[in-house]
């Protein structure tokens, strides 16, 4: 047998082949044992696990035990549910396949059996030594979302792909995050890289009532997990549970950690964390306010068409029904383009007139509008509420007789607007998408 353990030793004690009787371990230290002269042999050790963590098994037996025959060393938790079995055969003496093998506990008492009906096996000894290092960790079992380990946003959580006593070389890990908003997240999972090319994992998230949001194979090539973490998924409030699903033919994925990361995320990709009106774009996308551009951008720098303006009150306003009108009110407006019923709508509840011409009525929907517009729109969307222009200016290129004075003067008032720092509003500038979102959030926290 290969030399033993660092002290502390403990000499094993029978009867010690039941949950009942099984042998009292302290963490790190090491088990002189041996396997009885008997049939069917089986030594349980009873372990004790201050927190959640990494379980590292280090069992190392003779290496004169020939080619044949085998010994079974199993998990369980303090309930008795096995966690997992493994199978070692002579030529694994050393212990490094079992060392190498992920696995994890809960915190509180766990066992750890070894059992063998070999008569081969009968009079050999053997050394076991048990650690765990705690980490946020996965703890079995956790196959369906009634059993999901609970993570918490943004952490990272390990876990491994074990043998699932109800199914044959597979594994189904469930994990749960509250969500008290509905929130956009993404996912961060990683695995070791030498694994092979095919698709080795497989990731689902579902929301609280078990609808599928996404559904993703990972092939050896993604185990840096860039390519999953470039998708954003946005979650209602509640519980989100992410599945991961694992078919270890050959032992592929078998015992080997992965890592599992649930971030809040920016609904855009070109909306990062620092920039100004963050909060503001991401709150657009979570409310349904704005549903961005096809090619997953929200281009905070571009200005807002006075029919995307239209199109962001009509959706905070909760997408009401629209009675349309047999033609349309606007010469340039077709029920065909693009926020029809939105503009339609807007002009129904006089939060627009658009503009009276020797042609007929206009509404001009691909002009920029600018921010002495936007402050009318608001004002009306609000239903205009009580509001007397102040004597002196609100803002200090904004005169109490000019167009749309009282609206812009109201935006400040309530603190929609702050203006910029040199005192002015900029009337006649068009109104960035960034500052729209501003805009519309605090509205909406007035």
């Amino acid at each position: 047998m290969s030399a033993a353990h660092a002290a502390p030793t403990v000499q094993e004690k029978e009867p010690n082949d039941t949950t009942a009787t099984a042998q009292r371990v302290d963490l790190g230290t090491t088990v002189q044992g041996k396997i009885e002269d008997r049939g069917w042999v089986t030594d349980f050790y009873r372990l004790s696990a201050p927190k959640p963590g990494k379980l590292t098994l280090d069992l190392r037996f003779g290496d004169h035990l020939g080619t044949e025959g085998s010994l079974t060393l199993k998990i369980f938790n303090s309930s008795g549910a096995q966690i997992e079995r493994i199978i070692l055969m002579p030529a694994e003496y050393s212990g490094a396949k079992l060392r190498s093998f992920a696995l994890f506990v809960e915190a509180g008492t766990f066992y750890v059996s070894l059992d063998t009906y070999s008569s081969r096996w009968h009079g050999a000894s053997y050394t076991l030594k048990t650690t765990v290092t705690a980490m946020a960790s996965e703890t079995e079992p956790n196959g369906t979302t009634a059993t999901a380990d609970v993570i918490v946003l943004g952490q990272k959580t390990v876990g491994a792909s074990l043998e699932d006593p109800h199914w044959i070389a597979r594994d189904n890990d469930y994990f749960r995050v509250a969500l008290s908003k509905r929130t956009t997240v993404q996912v961060d999972f990683r695995f070791a890289c030498n694994l092979g090319t095919g698709e080795l994992y497989r990731l689902r998230l579902l929301d609280n009532k078990g609808k599928q949001l996404l559904d993703r194979g990972l092939t050896g090539s993604e185990c840096n997990g860039a390519g999953l973490r470039g998708q954003r998924v946005t979650v209602p409030a509640g519980n989100l549970y992410v599945h991961i699903y694992s078919r270890f033919a050959n032992d592929v994925t078998r015992g080997k950690q992965y890592s599992l990361t649930v971030s809040p995320a920016s609904p855009f990709k070109d909306v990062r964390p620092g920039m100004e009106h963050y909060d503001a774009m991401v709150w657009m996308k979570e409310s349904g306010t704005s549903t961005g551009w096809s090619d997953g951008t929200y281009r905070p720098l571009s200005s807002v068409n006075r029919d995307a303006m239209a199109a962001f009150l009509y959706r905070h306003a909760g997408s009401p029904k629209v009675t349309l009108p047999r033609t349309s009110p606007f010469r340039d407006l077709k029920p065909t383009d693009e926020h029809y019923k939105a503009i339609i709508w807007a002009y129904q509840e006089g939060i627009t007139t658009g503009w009276a011409t020797s042609k007929g009525r206009e509404f001009r929907p691909v002009q920029p509008i600018a921010r002495d517009a936007m402050a009318a729109f608001l004002y009306r969307y609000a239903d205009s509420p009580r509001y007397s222009t102040p004597k002196g200016a609100c803002f200090t290129d904004v005169r109490s007789n000019q167009q749309f004075a009282k609206e812009m003067c109201w935006m400040k008032s309530t603190g929609i607007s702050k203006g910029w720092s040199d005192g002015t509003y900029r009337p006649l500038q068009s109104v960035k998408r960034d500052a729209m979102a501003a805009f519309l959030y605090r509205y909406t926290s007035t």
